[in-house]
Parts: structure tokens; C-alpha cells; sequence
């Protein structure tokens, strides 16, 4: 069964980016076969979005995300920190 998600900011509630008064929110459809988000993932999320600066870490560079599931906080670290390619790969590797 299809199951429909409201992820707000990856914490599931409305929470501003840091440095950030703009609210997000991301909906995405979750499928049986690809796990959904689990409190690692969104604590991971949670401490790197408290990084003071966001043009050191993965500002046009490289990133690849292994094991990262329906994908959310792929979408949610390249919303900000903007790499310039974002290599995701799901449970399969």
C-alpha cells in the first residue's frame, strides 16, 4: 500500500532552515519496498543542519548518500547546501 508523508524540514514538524525565517515543506509519496524515515536519518539531518556555515561543507562538490531510502533528505541536504551532484543510492548497494 501507498502511504503519503509530510516530512516539515525532515523533523515532521515546521522548523526554519538555519539562518533561514522561510518555512519548508516537503511531501513525498513512500512506497512499501523502500524504508521510510527513522530517527537516525533525521538526527543525522538535525546536526548537520546546525553547521554555522554552510559554504564549507558540500557547496559544489561531490555528494553520495548510500542507503538513504525514499530519499528525503537527499532532496533536503541539496535544498541546502547545494552541491553541484548528488549521487544517491538506495539499500540495493
Amino acid at each position: 500500500m501507498w502511504q503519503w508523508l509530510d516530512i516539515h524540514c525532515a523533523c515532521r514538524k515546521m522548523v526554519p532552515f538555519q539562518g533561514s525565517q522561510q518555512r519548508r515543506k516537503l511531501i513525498m509519496m513512500d512506497i512499501p519496498s523502500i524504508f521510510g524515515p527513522g530517527d537516525r536519518s533525521i538526527t543525522l539531518y538535525e546536526g548537520i543542519n546546525h553547521h554555522p556555515d554552510p559554504d564549507s561543507i558540500f557547496r559544489n562538490k561531490i555528494v553520495a548518500q548510500l542507503g538513504c531510502g525514499n530519499g528525503w533528505i537527499s532532496i533536503a541536504l541539496a535544498e541546502k547546501w547545494c552541491p553541484s551532484k548528488l549521487i544517491q543510492g538506495g539499500p540495493y548497494i
